[in-house]
């Protein structure tokens, strides 16, 4: 099971100009096959939601549902540095009521009718899947035009995922738990979860958020927000696969010089420069 893992992916590490193809407001979907065609994202309405799927990289793809078509290009991200480019080798195809996108490394497919969203392998594997969205819209005057924010998927009844961050407790699997991802003091807290199947999840929500994983599904929950915003990358298969994914993302950690490591101490805090000074004198000694 723990298989590829690295300490890393348990911890959970720490729209520009792009070429989109709109489609019109409803439901209606062709009944033939479409040829496949170049197109590294997509804009589709589902029912009272607006769903955009777009490839940041061949082992990358990110997915927003809105209320409404222009919040995907309004939202902004506070972790995210990775900038949408024109992907290479991103297929496109319409079958009824799917649509299909495949990279190099995974297929990602809608179900226009049910909102429904499947990633699989790229040798058909079923990864994970997206079952529902709910976007409650918040009444307190504070936060008008915003929503509190749900995100379900659904995952193999025997799969173990990990990550969250730096939590202070002893689970390394987190399915069964209801976590806050909320900081606090020695509580570092990250809206990313990698599976045992060599994908990862990151929840693009700066705001209080919960993870619950129970029978019927596992999901983010944020407290407020403009939209669902989340990441998903598969690349071979492997932890070292996601772990790039992920550091691609949201940037590569700059590693410690030589003379930085060793003993480290940490307190919440020093009342004066002499009382600081005073313990760097005891090491001396």
């Amino acid at each position: 099971m723990l298989k590829n893992l690295s300490i890393i992916a348990l911890m959970g590490i720490a729209m520009a100009g792009v070429s989109t193809e709109a489609y019109a407001h409803g439901n209606q979907v062709a009944s033939v096959q479409s040829p496949q065609t170049a197109l590294s994202s997509i804009v589709r309405q589902v029912g009272d939601q607006t769903v955009t799927i777009q490839f940041y990289s061949p082992s990358i793809v990110r997915v927003i549902k809105s209320a409404s078509p222009d919040v995907a290009k309004r939202k902004k991200s506070y972790s995210v540095i990775l900038k949408p480019l024109q992907v290479k080798g991103v297929a496109m195809q319409e079958k009824g009521d799917v649509v299909s996108m495949q990279s190099a490394f995974f297929t990602i497919e809608l179900n226009q009718k049910s909102g429904e969203i499947t990633f699989l392998s790229h040798d058909g594997q079923p990864l994970l899947s997206d079952t529902k969205t709910a976007l409650d819209e918040r009444h307190d005057a504070a936060n008008k035009g915003m929503y509190r924010v749900k995100q379900s998927f659904r995952l193999a009844d025997d799969e173990a995922v990990y990550g969250l961050g730096q939590l202070r407790d002893t689970h390394m699997n987190q399915r069964g738990r209801h976590v806050e991802l909320w900081n606090h003091n020695t509580y570092i807290a990250i809206p990313y979860f990698t599976s045992e199947k060599g994908y990862g999840v990151y929840w693009d929500n700066a705001g209080k958020t919960y993870f619950d994983d129970k029978d019927n599904a596992t999901s983010f929950t944020s407290e407020l927000g403009s939209c669902a915003d989340y990441y998903f990358m598969y690349k071979d298969g492997t932890q070292d696969g996601v772990i790039a994914s992920i550091r691609e993302l949201t940037g590569q950690a700059t590693l410690f010089p030589k003379w930085a490591m060793g003993f480290w101490q940490c307190r919440e805090r020093y009342k004066t420069s002499d009382e600081l000074a005073g313990v760097l004198d005891k090491y001396r000694e």
